[in-house]
């Protein structure tokens, strides 16, 4: 799903339709796509009343938010590295 779409799953147990909405106008194929993908990974799993992360997919989810919050600071760092007289 890539970065507009690593979050979608995190609250409730959303639907197909309303992962749609999250995704900011992707196509219903590829949504249908990545969810199949995600789903043969055991990383997604579909249930009575919607998608949810299994166990896996909520180590995979911890794990790249940890990575996220990583970037962001070398980012800041870097920015401040390359520009001293811009950082704050």
């Amino acid at each position: 799903m890539g970065t507009r779409g690593r979050s979608v799953l995190v609250c409730a147990v959303p639907t197909f339709r309303d992962l749609q909405d999250r995704c900011g106008g992707i196509s219903s194929s590829v949504l249908a796509d990545r969810l199949r993908e995600l789903t043969e990974a055991e990383i997604v799993q579909r249930g009575e009343h919607g998608y949810s992360l299994t166990d896996d997919g909520s180590e995979l989810l911890h794990t790249v938010l940890v990575m996220d919050e990583w970037a962001i600071a070398w980012a800041e760092r870097t920015k401040r590295r390359r520009h001293p007289k811009e950082a704050p």
